[in-house]
């Protein structure tokens, strides 16, 4: 059964992430796309957990808090596209905000037995959100912006992830493609069409595209 889970799992978090193919998607999309995976989904995960409670399966609350770590960091890449660096300072209020009210909306349309309309939530989620950043300039974060990421902690997560999720042929691919990867960022001078080529060609696997991600950003930002 924790394998069904985790597969379940995974094409949810697959799902997700499809909106980082498209060109420039507006915070409203990113919304839609994350809703519209967990509806396709939600039957079965309310039986599964009705049935193994994760309180009761140590198993299961670590795969349940391997997913909701997963689409936390999905959702601070998207508040990072859709907004730009400047939400830095305000990563962690924003994420906390964005969770909460996702999750209430879940709660409520359950209880209430009503259909969640993706299209309508997501864009009233999103202007709201749009509103609230617009007036952030010049305030304080709430809460205290969390450490920065480092470049070789996301090298380790991606090498467990092939580690974990792949195996044969595309498992030792993407290992030898990871590999390249650390070496060319350790030159003095990175090239970076050798780089965004090898980010390109890892990124045809889903679980490991967040932090792929996250590698171009940081990348970016260090000037490569």
């Amino acid at each position: 059964m924790t394998e069904m889970l985790k597969a379940y799992q995974n094409h949810i978090v697959e799902q997700s992430q499809q909106i980082y193919e498209l060109n420039n998607p507006s915070l409203a999309s990113y919304i839609q796309f994350e809703l519209e995976a967990w509806m396709e989904h939600q039957s079965f995960f309310n039986v599964f957990l009705k049935e193994f409670p994760p309180k009761e399966n140590e198993e299961i609350t670590s795969l349940m808090k391997q997913m909701q770590s997963h689409l936390s960091d999905i959702h601070k890449e998207m508040f990072y596209r859709v907004y730009g660096e400047k939400i830095t300072p305000y990563l962690t209020d924003l994420k906390i905000m964005f969770e909460g009210i996702m999750k209430e909306y879940h709660i409520y349309f359950a209880v209430h037995n009503k259909e969640i309309e993706p299209t309508l939530i997501s864009h009233w989620i999103a202007d709201n959100f749009d509103a609230m950043v617009q007036q952030l300039e010049g305030k304080d974060p709430l809460l205290s912006p969390e450490h920065p990421e480092k470049i070789d902690d996301i090298f380790s997560r991606i090498q467990t992830l092939i580690h974990d999720n792949l195996k044969g042929k595309e498992q030792t691919e993407q290992f030898e493609a990871l590999q390249l990867l650390k070496d060319e960022y350790n030159k003095a001078q990175p090239n970076r069409v050798c780089l965004e080529a090898l980010l390109q060609f890892m990124k045809k696997h889903k679980l490991i595209q967040i932090e792929l991600i996250k590698l171009e950003r940081l990348f970016q930002r260090e000037g490569i």
